[in-house]
């Protein structure tokens, strides 16, 4: 039986304040050298840590072992579990997961997809064109949001406008810049009501009045649920990566000159700033039987948590992985996750990424870092809240 080593105390993975910034990379580093996993002891909180992107691989990949219907996020797994439990798709397995999963995968199809992002490309232009007028924009909300969030909204039927503003503003209250949980909560209990709202007078033709009249039969709750989970994927995964591609191209002129004259593929260049960019922070998993993994003895109910700001930098993986590489191929980075869980939306987020990127690419001669930017106050959301830049033509 290998030795457990111990996650140093003197760094809290729970405190939201410890994640701004991108201090933890190279601490991670250090830490993965000695060991990819490490057993987590602070303030009563207590939970594995794995470093290593293959053997976070090969936990994705085993529901069996390492289960994601207790929750799939640490503060959720140390609080009780997660009420969506076994009634959400991120957080359930078997036959039910799968079944819900096969339904909505043909909507994230690029066929499919492609009917709600065809404007897409020329909408990405003209907004970015209209913004080189100002003297400097948020590139977080002036921007970014918008991409994923007109396309997710398509895609479930949502075409009111001040639906759609007020879904992002309570999704985004209810994750990230909050000092009070209970705050959280209140957020998105809110979103969950303004949902159900939208529910009652849901039009035929969309994802979500598909799935609310399918042989699935899922009750209101799981409806919700399920749409509180797609809407949020479909939206953060893609704003923070945008915000990460403008800012490594606004402090890093070389990349951006490489960027404009090397004419990279945008969907490659899209992978590595999501590989780089880590907007999801880690995903959980409860063990459900006592087991041997790599030599460690780990008990049911243990909380394993994957870090990605390690697994995406693995040395054993990804060659000079702090440098940012646009042709970087392969690219096995977890940012969607991997098994039986990996997001059903990966292709879409990277088609709008690449979209994002075409835009810049294609109209924009620099982006000027105005200010420092800041971030969003989180443990499991990593990327920023503001971005202040100025747009040249």
């Amino acid at each position: 039986m290998s030795s457990r080593y111990l996650f140093p105390s003197c760094i809290d993975l729970v405190n939201p304040d410890t994640h701004s910034g991108e201090n933890l990379v190279g601490i991670f580093r250090g830490l993965r050298q000695k060991s990819p996993i490490y057993w987590y002891e602070r303030d009563e909180k207590r939970f594995w840590v794995v470093l290593g992107n293959k053997l976070g691989t090969d936990i994705l990949k085993r529901p069996d072992i390492f289960s994601s219907k207790y929750g799939n996020v640490i503060d959720t797994l140390l609080s009780g579990g997660d009420p969506a439990g076994g009634k959400m798709l991120a957080v359930s397995e078997g036959k039910r997961h799968k079944e819900v999963r096969i339904f909505l995968a043909k909507y994230f199809k690029l066929a499919n997809f492609r009917d709600h992002t065809a404007s897409l490309p020329s909408n990405c232009i003209e907004r970015l064109k209209d913004l080189t007028e100002l003297s400097q924009v948020d590139i977080i909300s002036d921007y970014a949001k918008y991409i994923p969030l007109d396309v997710i909204s398509s895609i479930m039927g949502i075409t009111d406008v001040g639906m759609k503003e007020e879904l992002y503003y309570l999704a985004n209250k209810s994750l990230s810049d909050l000092n009070d949980e209970s705050l959280s909560v209140y957020y998105r209990r809110q979103f969950i009501y303004l949902l159900s709202q939208y529910l009652s007078t849901l039009s035929p033709g969309n994802m979500v009045h598909d799935l609310q009249r399918s042989d699935l039969e899922l009750s209101t709750e799981e409806l919700i649920y399920n749409c509180y989970s797609l809407f949020i994927g479909g939206e953060e995964t893609t704003r923070l990566t945008i915000g990460r591609m403008f800012y490594e191209f606004a402090t890093d002129k070389m990349l951006w000159r490489q960027f404009k004259a090397q004419r990279h593929s945008c969907e490659q260049a899209a992978d590595e700033f999501l590989r780089v960019g880590c907007s999801a922070l880690h995903v959980a998993r409860t063990v459900v039987a006592d087991c041997d993994f790599q030599g460690i003895r780990m008990r049911e109910g243990d909380v394993v948590s994957i870090w990605h700001q390690s697994t995406n930098y693995d040395e054993e993986v990804f060659s000079d992985p702090y440098s940012i590489d646009l042709l970087r191929t392969p690219n096995r980075h977890l940012s969607f996750s991997s098994g039986p869980h990996v997001c059903l939306g990966a292709n879409l987020a990277k088609y709008e990424i690449a979209s994002a990127l075409e835009a810049a690419r294609s109209c924009l001669g620099d982006i000027e870092l105005v200010c420092d930017p800041e971030h969003l106050r989180s443990n499991f959301l990593h990327g920023y809240s503001q971005l202040k830049v100025k747009l040249c033509q």
